[in-house]
């Protein structure tokens, strides 16, 4: 129990992390754009300032994909450390596949959160469409990068950047609430119902 709350903890952490570094990606795409405006307009010589902001933004840009990987790698372990504590507890059956996470994660939101009759609360749903729609953006993003050949595209691929930055802000505060509210129920004794989201 002590475990999984410490890596909770830790999780949180590395989500407000990954919260700070999506928003300062936002940030440096509005002015990278504004940079190469005032190029356009020619008012002076912004090809060097350009050029290294152009690199903070690529280095950002692997920082923040470097965390997510980090905080993804944490969740996973976060998950098995949670699902062991339910099994051994008699809350969760050892019959849940780790290949199907979508299932599983539910199989283990109703043991924790609410009763096992219990249906899943809409916010894991959102959860769930925020995770796809990142990652599917991400994708996106990381094809243009690829076929234009250059690690910053300006137009589409940036603005692909900040809608997966918008998109990765509100996954991981959405995650944070996701954490908390089964850290909270697995520390509850078993039958406690604290999803109170009215999806009953």
């Amino acid at each position: 129990m002590a475990g999984s709350r410490a890596l909770g903890r830790l999780l949180i952490a590395l989500l407000l992390l990954d919260t700070v570094l999506a928003w300062m990606a936002m940030q440096a795409s509005f002015v990278l754009l504004e940079l190469v405006w005032r190029a356009v307009a020619a008012e002076e010589n912004w090809r060097p300032l350009i050029e290294a902001h152009a690199r903070q933004f690529t280095s950002l840009r692997a920082l923040e994909a470097a965390a997510w990987l980090v905080t993804a790698a944490l969740f996973v372990g976060w998950m098995r450390r949670i699902r062991k504590s339910l099994i051994a507890a008699g809350r969760l059956s050892g019959g849940a596949s780790a290949l199907r996470p979508l299932r599983l994660t539910a199989q283990m939101w109703r043991a924790v959160v609410g009763d096992g009759g219990a249906r899943v609360s809409s916010r894991l749903g959102w959860w769930w469409a925020l995770l796809c729609a990142v990652a599917g953006v991400e994708a996106w993003a990381l094809v243009r990068l690829v076929v234009a050949g250059t690690p910053l595209e300006l137009g589409r691929g940036l603005m692909l950047v900040v809608v997966a930055s918008a998109l990765e802000i509100a996954l991981a505060v959405l995650t944070v609430f996701v954490v908390v509210a089964i850290q909270d129920g697995l520390a509850a004794p078993p039958g406690a119902t604290h999803d109170d989201s009215g999806t009953r």
